[in-house]
Protein backbone atom coordinates (compact mmCIF):
# COMPACT_ATOMS: atom_id res chain seq x y z
CA UNK A 1 0.00 0.00 0.00
CA UNK A 2 1.56 3.37 -1.05
CA UNK A 3 0.04 6.72 -0.03
CA UNK A 4 1.00 9.16 -3.28
CA UNK A 5 -0.81 12.19 -1.87
CA UNK A 6 -2.00 13.51 1.76
CA UNK A 7 -3.38 16.53 2.58
CA UNK A 8 -4.20 18.19 5.97
CA UNK A 9 -8.09 20.42 6.07
CA UNK A 10 -8.41 21.88 9.60
CA UNK A 11 -12.13 23.42 9.92
CA UNK A 12 -13.30 26.11 11.88
CA UNK A 13 -14.96 23.57 14.83
CA UNK A 14 -12.06 21.76 15.05
CA UNK A 15 -12.72 18.59 13.23
CA UNK A 16 -9.52 17.40 11.65
CA UNK A 17 -9.46 15.77 8.05
CA UNK A 18 -6.72 13.75 6.29
CA UNK A 19 -7.58 13.87 2.34
CA UNK A 20 -5.42 11.14 0.94
CA UNK A 21 -4.91 9.23 -2.87
CA UNK A 22 -3.61 5.20 -1.56
CA UNK A 23 -2.49 2.92 -4.23
CA UNK A 24 -2.85 -1.08 -3.28
CA UNK A 25 -2.35 -3.81 -5.31
CA UNK A 26 -4.56 -6.21 -2.95
CA UNK A 27 -7.91 -5.26 -0.54
CA UNK A 28 -5.85 -4.90 2.39
CA UNK A 29 -6.90 -7.00 4.73
CA UNK A 30 -7.92 -4.30 7.71
CA UNK A 31 -8.32 -1.04 5.91
CA UNK A 32 -6.56 1.45 6.24
CA UNK A 33 -7.21 4.65 9.15
CA UNK A 34 -5.97 7.92 9.30
CA UNK A 35 -3.28 6.75 11.71
CA UNK A 36 -2.06 4.53 9.26
CA UNK A 37 -0.95 7.34 7.15
CA UNK A 38 2.78 8.90 8.23
CA UNK A 39 2.38 12.41 9.46
CA UNK A 40 -1.39 11.94 11.09
CA UNK A 41 -2.93 10.14 13.79
CA UNK A 42 -6.30 9.14 15.02
CA UNK A 43 -7.37 12.42 15.69
CA UNK A 44 -8.00 12.74 12.33
CA UNK A 45 -10.71 11.78 10.37
CA UNK A 46 -10.57 10.74 6.45
CA UNK A 47 -12.11 13.52 3.79
CA UNK A 48 -15.10 11.63 3.05
CA UNK A 49 -15.71 11.75 -0.44
CA UNK A 50 -12.33 12.87 -1.63
CA UNK A 51 -10.39 10.08 0.10
CA UNK A 52 -9.59 7.46 -2.29
CA UNK A 53 -8.14 3.48 -2.16
CA UNK A 54 -7.30 2.12 -5.63
CA UNK A 55 -6.78 -1.51 -6.25
CA UNK A 56 -4.29 -1.19 -9.47
CA UNK A 57 -4.88 -5.57 -9.98
CA UNK A 58 -8.67 -5.05 -10.20
CA UNK A 59 -9.44 -1.70 -10.99
CA UNK A 60 -11.80 -1.48 -7.73
CA UNK A 61 -12.17 1.84 -6.33
CA UNK A 62 -12.65 2.32 -2.34
CA UNK A 63 -14.17 5.41 -1.20
CA UNK A 64 -14.33 6.95 2.27
CA UNK A 65 -17.62 7.81 3.63
CA UNK A 66 -18.60 10.25 6.49
CA UNK A 67 -18.82 7.64 8.75
CA UNK A 68 -15.33 6.60 8.36
CA UNK A 69 -16.06 3.44 6.96
CA UNK A 70 -14.45 2.75 3.35
CA UNK A 71 -16.61 2.02 0.56
CA UNK A 72 -16.34 -0.25 -2.86
CA UNK A 73 -17.59 1.87 -5.72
Amino acid sequence: MKVVNSEAIYETNGDKYVRVEIYSDTVPSTMPTPADIPGYDSSFQFFPGESTLYIVTTGEVYIAGEDGNWYKQ
